[in-house]
C-alpha cells in the first residue's frame, strides 16, 4: 500500500498533488498499526517532507517494529515507478538517527540505478553506452 509506505511515497511524491490526492481517494487506507496514517492530509504532509528531503521515511506504518527509508528511482523523463528501500528494526535504531545514517546511502543507490536503467544506458568513460 503506497499510503503507508516509505518505498510508495518516494513514488508519490514524484507525482503532482492532484493524481497523488486521486490515488488517496481510491485507496482502502488501513490502519495496519496503530501508527499508519491513512488520513489524506497527513499522508500528503508526508508526501511534501518526502519531496523536500529527497527520501521517504516509515516508522512502524506496515509493520511494527520496522522504520523504512525510500528513494524514487527516476526515468530519464523525471517520472518513477520503482525505488529503492532500506528497512532496520526500532530494537536497533531510532528513526532520526536512522534517517541520518542511512538516507544518504539510499538516495546514492536510487540515482545510480537510475543512471543504469534499461531507459538509460550505462555510460562508460569512453562515452560510449554500453
Amino acid at each position: 500500500p503506497a499510503y503507508c509506505m516509505a518505498s510508495g511515497r518516494a513514488i508519490l511524491a514524484t507525482r503532482s498533488d492532484d493524481e497523488i490526492r486521486d490515488i488517496l481517494g481510491r485507496s482502502n487506507r488501513v490502519a495496519y498499526t496503530p501508527h499508519t496514517k491513512t488520513d489524506i492530509s497527513q499522508i500528503m504532509d508526508a508526501i511534501y517532507e518526502t519531496r523536500e528531503r529527497g527520501y521517504a521515511i516509515t516508522e512502524q506504518e506496515t509493520v511494527m517494529g520496522d522504520i523504512s527509508i525510500a528513494a524514487p528511482v527516476r526515468r530519464p523523463d523525471g517520472t518513477c515507478t520503482a525505488a529503492i528501500n532500506l528497512s532496520v528494526s526500532t530494537a536497533d535504531w531510532e528513526a532520526r538517527k536512522a534517517a541520518t545514517h542511512f538516507s544518504p546511502v539510499v538516495m546514492e543507490a536510487a540515482r545510480a540505478v537510475s543512471g543504469l536503467s534499461e531507459l538509460r544506458p550505462f555510460t562508460f568513460g569512453d562515452g560510449a553506452a554500453r
